[in-house]
């Protein structure tokens, strides 16, 4: 198997929002026009590498052991790191992901550390109730409920961040 070249990012220029802004809408349309079974493949090609590269990823966990932060309560409910809010209850917020893979990318997250939704205390009615209220108006905010979105979890695989989150994206939903 051949060895993968490490990627290499080099600007000449400071990048501007709205270069970067033209770049990923550019790449979503790549994903959206390739097949439907290779846009996975593609979209870990073109992010992954790119992210990567950048070094944006160092704040997901230890590159060494692979090991993931809960970077939800260490960086975002900390204060530590500043996020672009959609909306929030005494339980829940809801802000723009830092690293949107749909065009409408929010993160539902609640404010005590709930590990994930395998989690016993992901069944309290109270915190359950505010998630989704936190998509319903999250939806209604950004015009999802007009367009269409859907709403993923993750849990139980090595990668995914130690604390409960749920991401609304849209437009459009999962064929």
């Amino acid at each position: 198997m051949a060895k993968r070249r490490k990627a290499t990012l080099v600007a000449s220029k400071p990048i501007n929002r709205a270069d970067l802004e033209d770049a990923f809408y550019g790449l979503l349309a790549t994903l959206k026009n390739a097949p439907p079974k290779d846009r996975r493949q593609l979209a870990d090609r073109l992010f992954g590498e790119l992210g990567r590269s950048a070094g944006k990823w160092a704040w997901y966990g230890d590159p060494q052991t692979g090991k993931r932060r809960d970077w939800y309560c260490e960086d975002v409910l900390s204060g530590r790191l500043e996020i672009r809010k959609v909306w929030e209850d005494d339980r829940v917020l809801a802000f723009h992901h830092r690293d949107p893979t749909s065009p409408i990318h929010v993160v539902v997250i609640p404010k005590i550390h709930v590990s994930s939704v395998l989690d016993p205390m992901a069944l309290n009615g109270d915190l359950l109730s505010s998630m989704v209220r936190a998509v319903q108006e999250t939806a209604r905010s950004l015009g999802l409920d007009q367009t269409g979105f859907f709403v993923r979890t993750n849990a139980a695989a090595p990668g995914v961040t130690p604390h409960m989150h749920w991401h609304v994206m849209g437009p459009g939903v999962l064929a």
